[in-house]
């Protein structure tokens, strides 16, 4: 076997003498390439490992991501924000939806858009089932959908495009081009100041997309305190990291459950896992969301707690009042992450 392998070799460099050519030349140093790392245990080990770190020192050279110019159809976007967890059910999408209405409230021009193809929230959360967007055609002959708005905010979700409960069963071009006929082809208007991107969780084709069709801003990161999220979480700023992506904060949500007003706190999934993981990354928790049933009751019925920001009633009772005091409260939280990461007053 070793005769046959220097057989091989001295064939390899009189193929290369043949001919002066620049590229015979290039194929002796490709073929000797592949030679040496087939058969590296039949040299010393010393040899081997020079010419290999040689040859292979280039391609560990990382390309520098170059984000995309704004779309067309989101021309003068000020701000475009991904909000991310890697994990699913971590309430990421509920933080999206609330966060986009208290910046709203806080009198910014908001739009969302929901990148989960597979399991959109939008639709149920904004209370826009069942509703679809109308088309129009421009001046040019092309088409663009005119995204549905609730609580000022334009939102668009393939959601709207398919019947309710039918499942999106495609491959990851299918969804990459959907992706983009949403980002695209969505007249989203020239004066917004941000838009969210709800992303899906894990770090695939919908991503990838976004980020090649969009420049990304900033990021949101949202998780649960425990490490079972938080793994993922890690995995998410890793991805980010590599699109040139900021990390603006983390939103630790279901941070902490309270009965009696925040008095005793109980901590179902581990205690400080969200700032010690902002900590790392050298970034601000934005907010400890505590587990809060007015926040799960109001993305069931399409009413998010931050809608309630600036809701006021003419006549109540001491129970209505307590309540209604109760969701502005709740809704408080959105409106000071959004503060926060605006830098509005």
């Amino acid at each position: 076997k070793m005769k046959s392998c220097l057989l091989l070799r001295d064939r390899i460099k009189s193929a290369a003498c043949a001919s002066s050519s620049r590229s015979v030349v290039a194929s002796r140093k490709s073929l000797c390439f592949c030679f040496r790392l087939r058969y590296s245990s039949f040299f010393s080990s010393a040899e081997s490992s020079s010419f290999v770190d040689a040859n292979t020192s280039a391609l560990k050279k990382k390309k520098v991501f170059e984000k995309p110019p704004l779309p067309p159809s989101l021309l003068n976007c000020k701000h475009i924000i991904a909000v991310a967890s890697g994990k699913g059910g971590v309430g990421k999408s509920t933080t999206a939806v609330n966060l986009a209405i208290a910046s709203a409230k806080c009198g910014l021009k908001v739009a969302l858009l929901d990148a989960d193809i597979f399991g959109p929230s939008i639709p149920l959360l904004m209370n826009l089932r069942d509703l679809q967007p109308k088309v129009v055609t421009e001046r040019d002959g092309s088409k663009r959908m005119l995204p549905l708005e609730n609580f000022n905010v334009k939102c668009q979700s393939m959601g709207f495009l398919l019947p309710r409960d039918q499942a999106a069963v495609w491959r990851g071009p299918m969804v990459m081009g959907a992706l983009s006929k949403l980002i695209q082809e969505t007249k989203w208007g020239s004066d917004l100041d941000v838009l969210f991107v709800d992303m899906p969780p894990g770090t695939g084709d919908a991503h990838i997309t976004v980020a090649q069709k969009v420049p990304i801003s900033g990021v949101i990161v949202v998780s649960t305190p425990n490490e079972l999220s938080l793994i993922d979480a890690r995995r998410a700023v890793d991805m980010y990291a590599k699109v040139d992506a900021k990390i603006l904060g983390v939103v630790e949500n279901m941070s902490y459950f309270s009965a009696d007003g925040g008095k005793t706190k109980h901590f179902p999934f581990g205690e400080r896992g969200g700032s010690e993981f902002a900590k790392q990354l050298g970034v601000d928790v934005l907010a400890e969301v505590p587990i809060l049933e007015g926040v799960s009751r109001g993305g069931d019925i399409g009413r998010p707690v931050a809608a309630s920001l600036t809701m006021t009633t003419t006549t109540e009772d001491d129970e209505e009042q307590q309540q209604r005091e109760n969701v502005t409260l709740e809704g408080e939280i959105y409106r000071t992450i959004a503060k926060k990461i605006f830098n509005l007053k």
